[in-house]
């Protein structure tokens, strides 16, 4: 039986987290150990998601508050005023039939309404289509508010939004 836990994003993880987030460059954007220690100072939510002691999977997300310089997040930023932005979630290959990112965003959202966000917000890709976080997105209860291509223009991003003033967790 798998032992999974879920706790803050501590200095011991770094590697790992950069790691996890390599693997799935496809579908993130890079990331190093100076620019991750960037990201966990402007976050509002970071979390590591353990399996057996091991990181398996991570979320980092910012309120608009955030000083964050992003295409994406400038994205939201205009249209909205009280909201969280996922930057990024990877679960590792290995542990993605365990629910990992469910629980991640189950946390997350606990969080935003405990702080009295009103949306949360992120994207995921079109091109390259990213098939699986558009099922998962949907399924969550996320909405496609507009489309836009990331600032090198080699991706094109569904920018998405969950109204969670009033909702319960999916």
């Amino acid at each position: 039986m798998n032992s999974v836990v879920m706790r803050a994003i501590q200095e011991h993880d770094l590697a790992s987290v950069c790691a996890l987030n390599h693997a799935n460059i496809q579908f993130t954007s890079p990331m190093d150990q100076p620019h991750l220690l960037r990201l966990l100072q402007l976050a509002c939510f970071a979390r590591v998601a353990l399996v057996n002691e091991t990181v398996a999977g991570f979320i980092i997300a910012m309120s608009e508050e955030a000083p964050y310089e992003n295409h994406n997040f400038a994205w939201f930023k205009q249209r909205y005023s009280n909201f969280i932005y996922i930057d990024r979630i990877v679960i590792g290959a290995a542990y993605r039939k365990l629910k990992l990112a469910t629980a991640l965003y189950s946390a997350l959202l606990e969080s935003a309404r405990s702080e009295g966000k009103r949306n949360v917000t992120c994207e995921y890709n079109l091109t390259p289509l990213n098939a699986a976080s558009a099922r998962f997105h949907e399924r969550f209860g996320f909405k496609e508010i507009g489309c836009q291509n990331t600032v090198v223009g080699d991706k094109r991003v569904s920018m998405q939004l969950m109204d969670i003033a009033g909702q319960g967790t999916p």
